[in-house]
Parts: C-alpha cells; structure tokens; sequence
C-alpha cells in the first residue's frame, strides 16, 4: 500500500494491477480509454446509429469522479443537408451534452456536435470532396462503481438523408484520384479524482 498524509493512495496485492484508494489528489487521470476508427462507413436517418469502434467501456474507482470525453469524428452529409453527433451513456443519449436552447417551433435539429448545413446550391464536384472535422469535449459525473459504456452515435437531418464517416460525399464515384481524402476518428474518455 502507498500513502500520502494518512490516505491510501492506491493498493496492491501480488502481482494484481495496483487499484486507486480514496487518496489521490483531486485532478488526477486514474485510467484512460480510447475507441479509434480509421476505416470509412456512412449512414443515413434520423435515428442516432452508433458510429464504429467509437465506443470505449469504464469502470469508474468513484462514483463522485469526472469522467472527460473528448471527440474527434470526420464526417460530412449530403448536399442540401447536415448531420451531427451525440453523445451515449450506456445505450442512452447524454442530454446534456446536446444542445438545450428552447426552440418555440419544434423543428430545429440539436446534436452535440453539427456539420451544420450543406447547400447544393452552387455545388460543384469539388466541393462535395470536403470533409468536416467535429471536435468537442464533455464533462460527465461516474454516478456508480459499475462498467460504464460511452459512445459516439450520428444522425442526418431528415430518414432520407445520408452522411458519410471518414470520406467525401463523392469517394466512390470520383474514381482513382488524389483530389480524394480519408481520415480517421477517435473518442478518448478519461476518469478524473474529484
């Protein structure tokens, strides 16, 4: 056992991975997860799909720790459209974490993170090769000692409407051409003492 000013650090017994006690400074990372997604996929919809490899399980040491998720996903909707993230908890959207302006109409669209709005208007193939990058980050409270699973889910603007993870609008029908770029997504969730 380690101590600091009469409070257990962190224990450890044999060969068994040292748990943290009741004594690490407020501030600490007591354990770090990380999803990584470098493939390509799309979707389409407005029912959030989880997006791939970007799910990370964590079993909080506290119930009263923060728990840090950052995001990082490339994405882009098809024209005439925007998509966006939101952010899960054990199969649950983190409301949160989404945006909670009141809208008097109903019909605006809150994600945690947006593309926002992409007009065909003007349209040309070279624009249909961007890409957005959507980063952001989200403070969350453990709540128990338990296996917890946070993930990353897109949505469209309307059922009809497409995204794209990872890739352009226009990568399968551009053809062989370096006017073409992929990237790669990652989600990192961090426990921290409170």
């Amino acid at each position: 056992n380690f101590k600091m000013k009469g409070h257990t650090v962190f224990t450890q017994s044999g060969t068994d991975t040292p748990n943290w006690g009741t004594g690490a400074p407020a501030g600490t990372i007591l354990q770090v997860k990380h999803g990584f997604f470098n493939g390509i996929t799309d979707g389409s919809g407005t029912t959030p799909t989880q997006i791939t490899n970007l799910s990370v399980s964590i079993t909080p040491n506290h119930a009263s720790n923060k728990i840090l998720i950052s995001v990082n996903v490339m994405m882009i909707p098809q024209t005439n459209s925007h998509c966006g993230i939101l952010l899960y908890k054990n199969g649950s959207e983190i409301t949160g974490a989404t945006n909670s302006n009141p809208d008097s109409s109903g019909n605006r669209v809150h994600y945690f993170l947006t593309t926002g709005y992409h007009s065909a208007s003007g349209t040309t193939s070279h624009q249909q090769l961007m890409i957005d990058r959507l980063s952001g980050s989200y403070e969350d409270t453990a709540g128990s000692t338990n296996a917890t699973t946070y993930a990353v889910y897109a949505r469209a603007r309307e059922g009809s409407h497409a995204y794209y993870i990872n890739r352009c609008q226009n990568d399968s029908s551009q053809g062989d051409d370096n006017a073409v770029a992929r990237g790669t997504s990652s989600f990192t969730v961090m426990e921290i003492a409170g």
